[in-house]
């Protein structure tokens, strides 16, 4: 029982390695060279997002403590506020806070009587500053006020993926087309 057992892995072991070798696979010095292409591809992109990290921190660290937080954003925030205020009353009315909308697109699915907490027909910088900001939700991923360099690039990595596969299933869904085109010529 015990050798009829051996003879199988061993027959089992030499097809697969038949199967894994042989006329028209690469040898192991070509699949070596894949993998060190691969690393200097991984360079690269790793190069870019820092590069993307570098772009996103020296727009957004207001406080410039090297850190997306959430003081960046009561900072921003503090900011537009104070543009947005034109009479000075440190209070937003509804038509203040509708120029919000032309200065950035980051508070257009909050509308004035969902920010006025308080029901005053008036925004204060506090009700304002409550607006969750889409950056540090995205970026921070355990939650913690903080976007480290490593959350920045966990969610730029994964950014890259899903676009990638979203080119990837537009490219085979071009070639798909262009192949029923060609198919339907030839019919006809």
């Amino acid at each position: 029982m015990t050798n009829k057992l051996f003879l199988v892995l061993c027959l089992s072991t030499f097809l697969l390695s038949a199967c894994t070798s042989g006329p028209g696979r690469p040898d192991r010095g070509a699949h070596s060279n894949r993998k060190e292409m691969s690393a200097e591809k991984y360079e690269k992109m790793k190069m870019k997002f820092r590069q993307k990290y570098e772009t996103i921190i020296s727009n957004l660290d207001l406080n410039k403590d090297g850190f997306l937080t959430c003081e960046d954003d009561y900072i921003q925030k503090a900011n537009l506020f104070k543009k947005l205020d034109t009479d000075a009353s440190y209070d937003l009315s509804s038509s203040e806070y509708r120029e919000v909308n032309f200065m950035t697109n980051k508070y257009m699915f909050h509308d004035f009587s969902t920010v006025d907490k308080n029901h005053s027909r008036s925004i204060t910088l506090k009700e304002f500053q409550a607006i969750p900001n889409g950056y540090i939700i995205k970026y921070d991923r355990n939650n913690d006020c903080t976007a480290t360099e490593e959350e920045v690039m966990k969610v730029l990595m994964k950014e890259l993926r899903s676009s990638g596969s979203k080119e990837r299933g537009q490219r085979s869904q071009g070639k798909r087309s262009e192949g029923k085109r060609r198919s339907q010529r030839q019919r006809n």
